[in-house]
């Protein structure tokens, strides 16, 4: 008995559909599996850079510990300042500039005013560290206080929204942005 109906190769045109329909179903499912994995991942790498610019900045063989003050942007723990703060190392004192601190990645911070990365935070094409995303992480220092330093990542929207000139961001106030604080307990 001949079956009738259009045939394309050995399938028919129905059996073709139903494999396409269910194709779409399972991508339907996967992608937003795929989509918290890459969010995951960027979070990840965005976290571990975050604490190796504190370990930088404060830990025990850090900025801080030879210059004897915190940098005033992420570019002086990879150049060393020519502004007269971080004088090179003078091995008889134990005092002076080390660095780099951190490992230069090839990134360089780009000023997007509309986005939150203004001349506060770098001169376009300093050397920066990028989050997961790939948008420069920058040092704030609200109200000039060095106690409330924090480290900020913008997040996955690439939008700095943590207030330069808020000491203490409530919980809402960041948006999706990532703080780490220098000298105080992180906020969950």
């Amino acid at each position: 008995m001949q079956r009738s109906g259009f045939k394309l190769g050995s399938f028919t045109l129905l059996e073709l559909v139903v494999v396409l329909g269910i194709l779409v179903v399972l991508a339907g499912m996967v992608t937003p599996i795929l989509d918290r994995g890459l969010y995951d991942a960027a979070e990840g790498v965005t976290r571990t850079n975050l604490g190796a610019v504190r370990d930088a900045i404060t830990g025990r063989f850090s900025y801080q510990a030879d210059v004897g003050l915190r940098p005033s942007t992420i570019r002086d723990l990879l150049v060393r300042p020519t502004d007269g703060t971080a004088p090179p190392f003078n091995p008889q004192t134990g005092i002076g500039w080390r660095g780099p601190y951190l490992m230069d990645q090839g990134f360089t911070y780009v000023v997007q005013v509309e986005a939150g990365f203004t001349g506060a935070y770098g001169v376009e094409g300093d050397p920066a560290v990028p989050d997961g995303w790939r948008k420069p992480i920058v040092l704030q220092t609200p109200l000039g206080d060095a106690h409330r330093a924090r480290i900020v990542s913008a997040g996955p929207d690439g939008i700095l929204q943590t207030p330069a000139d808020v000491a203490y961001p409530l919980p809402a106030s960041p948006g999706d942005d990532l703080l780490v604080f220098l000298y105080m307990a992180d906020a969950e």
